[in-house]
């Protein structure tokens, strides 16, 4: 058992790798970094600036193992976009995640287990039918689309107009 768990956590280390490698070359192919994060009339000497800053005058390999380092060691980097380190954006954000995950958990197993033992009691009843129908639609339905019903049903602010709220709560 001890063999199979740590044969899993080396596949999961290795798809990570991988994983990691892809994004970190296919953010590389989509042009200079240092030019997409800047103003559009950005000089050249403030690009290089830029580019220093940020490590991207490096070689690629050693930015990718910088990356793989800072990583490792918990440095997720500085938000652009909030000007603050990742990891803070990442815990202030995570209770709102986990509390959204354990009231969809929730909700699945008090309505998917009745539903289930209904369903396998009365095979060939409505309620199995209805479980067979809403199944097979759904298998082919993608998350985002699944979501858009209960975001819809959120109210909207009047004086916002069509934009839906910030949260239903």
């Amino acid at each position: 058992m001890a063999q199979f768990i740590l044969r899993r956590i080396a596949y999961s280390l290795i798809t990570l790798l991988i994983l990691s490698l892809t994004i970190f070359t296919v953010v590389r192919l989509t042009g200079d970094p240092a030019t997409l994060m800047s103003d559009p009339g950005a000089r050249p000497e403030d690009l290089e600036r830029m580019r220093h800053e940020w490590g991207l005058d490096q070689p690629w390999v050693v930015q990718f193992w910088q990356f793989l380092v800072n990583v490792v060691t918990g440095d997720l980097g500085k938000s652009l976009n909030y000007r603050m380190p990742v990891t803070t954006l990442y815990f202030e954000r995570l209770p709102s995640s986990l509390e959204l995950a354990t009231a969809a958990t929730a909700i699945s197993i008090l309505i998917g287990v009745p539903a289930g033992l209904l369903s396998a009691v009365k095979v060939g009843g409505v309620l199995d039918n209805v479980g067979k129908t809403s199944r097979s639609r759904s298998a082919g339905c993608r998350p985002a689309t699944a979501a858009t019903g209960p975001i819809s049903s959120c109210p909207r602010s009047r004086s916002a107009g069509t934009s839906p709220p910030r949260s239903c709560g």
